[in-house]
């Protein structure tokens, strides 16, 4: 009992999700069956830090608070490599050109992100000459969250398929602009379906 209301402990987290760019664990209650198993925000599973850690051990692929990146020091480097110091490039590198991206990036606040989610139609006006030859359109909820959450698969400038990013991309990963305009579009950079594009839930 906590302050007279009924405290129940956390067993065993079974999942994790995004919902509507929010992380949600599935957990199953001490003492409770299986048909009780609940999805809880994660910040209702603070008290069971040593659950979540055992939960990402066991399955890296799902959905996490954050992504841990490992630092990296170089003793003695090779010539030819890249210096991030000073960023010069490497002796005798050539650099390969980057193919152009296919996508752009559009700017909604975290409603109209749910209108389109449950309308299948974008919720402002987009120019049909600004999605041509656009296979994808990222969406970076600016409001709430500053972050890309889902992406819209096009077919004729209309959207086709709908699916959520397990991994959110902060904005300021994507370009260094500090403004938020709303029903912005920018061009979307080549690493982001490459590296994001499979890390991805079907929605519709």
């Amino acid at each position: 009992m906590v302050e007279g209301t009924p405290e129940y402990e956390v067993e065993s987290i079974k999942d994790s999700r995004r919902r509507r760019g929010r992380l949600e664990y599935l957990v199953h209650w001490k003492g409770y069956p299986r048909e009780e198993d609940t999805w809880i925000p994660v910040s209702n599973v603070k008290n069971a830090p040593e659950l979540v850690r055992d939960f990402h051990h066991r399955n890296p692929d799902r959905p996490a608070p954050t992504n841990n990146i490992r630092l990296m020091c170089i003793i003695n480097p090779d010539e030819r490599l890249f210096d991030e110091l000073d960023g010069v490039q490497g002796e005798g590198f050539r650099s390969e050109p980057i193919p152009d991206s296919p996508d752009v990036i559009l700017t909604l606040t975290t409603v109209q992100t749910i209108d389109l989610m449950e309308d299948k139609e974008f919720p402002i006006h987009i120019p049909p000459d600004l999605l041509t030859n656009v296979k994808r359109v990222w969406i970076c909820e600016l409001d709430d969250l500053n972050c890309v959450t889902c992406v819209v698969r096009i077919h004729q400038c209309k959207p086709l398929r709908l699916y959520y990013l397990h991994n959110p991309v902060p904005w300021s990963h994507l370009t260094r602009r500090r403004d938020h305009t709303i029903g912005h579009i920018l061009k979307a950079p080549y690493w982001l379906n490459h590296d994001y594009g499979s890390l991805s839930r079907r929605q519709w």
